[in-house]
């Protein structure tokens, strides 16, 4: 019998970040998680890629779909996660329909900010992730592969990716009008990870009165003081820089209790002018409750994406090409499952692994610049 793939998924175009952020898994959580799913009746790989906008599990199987039982299985683990749901909007794509949606992520076509290059990286952890716990085979391996190729090619090859539209991009132009003159803004931006830097790189682009570096971390929040002009805070401090900073930006993996309603209340109280709180995170870093604090102003992830119109004109011209790109790329894939499905099909997973010729991870991560 034939291996089949099959996508599970919730993304942003289907669910708001309040459901997205239920079921989010960190790393360590996916590296648990994973040998968990390979022990379902013919599921012989498996792979996460959970981002900001999409959590998508992709299954190499063998035998009859997987999908209710890793649903089960996911049940247990996230009870209240409405994305599991019986009425969610979730998706389920087979075989190439489910590599064409990858590549589609890949490329960044798919992104809620439109050729998104973080993307890249994030498929590359996810590709690692999967080759670390072991779920990793040659399906998989070979799918990821040819999607990051094809990512590289169309950056090359189109301006998909051209123009600032990033959500550091974002988040400066939301500054800009919530702020007539940058120079008497103060900034503080929490966290010191990829999206935390990609803010930070967009800020230091203008002349702001300060910028103010914390990450739970401090030799990252150090890191990124000393490369964006900037200084620090201790984490333990945040709170007290709410009453005198003019814009907080939170990039964390995870709620933060030192943003909840009434801390944000009590440390803004006597506020002449409101704080502008951006919540770039997922799960949500700061309580949603905030927002009904007459002192603050909040946004979150897709209220950034409502700021994007200007700056996607340009790359949403792109897609066309980008997709005949694609297209080409996903033939080359179709093509080797062909030749695979006509040779041996390995036994058991300890010989799909020894069959899998896995490509060294140094090489995965040369395949995007």
């Amino acid at each position: 019998m034939a291996q089949q793939i099959v996508l599970l998924g919730v993304d942003h175009r289907r669910a708001p970040v309040e459901v997205r952020e239920e079921l989010t898994f960190t790393r360590e959580q996916a590296l648990e998680l994973l040998p968990r799913l390979v022990e379902i009746g013919g599921v012989q790989e498996a792979l996460l890629l959970a981002t900001c906008n999409r959590t998508e599990f992709y299954l190499a199987y063998q035998g009859e779909s997987p999908v209710a039982s890793i649903l089960e299985s996911l049940r247990t683990l996230r009870r209240h996660a409405r994305a599991l749901h019986e009425d969610c909007l979730r998706f389920v794509e087979l075989d190439d329909r489910a590599a064409w949606h990858l590549f589609r992520v890949t490329a960044g076509i798919d992104s809620q900010i439109l050729g998104d290059t973080h993307i890249v990286t994030q498929v590359k952890q996810a590709h690692r992730t999967a080759f670390e716990a072991g779920t990793l085979g040659p399906t998989l391996d070979r799918m990821v592969t040819e999607s990051l190729r094809a990512s590289k090619r169309t950056r090359r090859e189109t301006a998909i990716g051209k123009g600032a539209a990033s959500v550091g991009a974002a988040v400066l132009r939301s500054i800009r009008h919530a702020f007539p003159d940058l120079t008497q803004v103060r900034t503080l931006v929490l966290g010191g990870g990829e999206a935390g830097r990609d803010i930070a790189y967009h800020l230091s682009k203008v002349h702001l009165a300060s910028r103010t570096f914390a990450a739970r971390n401090p030799e990252q929040a150090a890191h990124m003081a000393r490369e964006f002009q900037g200084c620090t805070a201790e984490w333990e401090q945040v709170r007290d820089r709410l009453a005198d900073i003019d814009v907080l930006v939170a990039a964390t993996s995870a709620r933060l209790e030192i943003l909840d309603r009434d801390s944000v209340q009590r440390f803004t109280a006597g506020r002449h002018q409101q704080l502008l709180i951006v919540d770039a995170g997922i799960p949500r870093n700061v309580d949603p409750a905030v927002a009904e604090l007459s002192q603050v102003r909040l946004m979150n992830l897709d209220a950034l994406d409502l700021e994007q119109e200007q700056a996607l004109s340009a790359r949403r011209k792109e897609v066309p090409r980008v997709e005949a790109i694609l297209v080409q790329e996903l033939s080359r894939w179709s093509r080797w499952r062909l030749r695979r499905s006509a040779g041996h099909h390995p036994a058991n997973r300890d010989e799909l692994r020894e069959a899998s010729g896995f490509i060294d991870q140094n090489a995965v991560a040369n395949l995007v610049a």
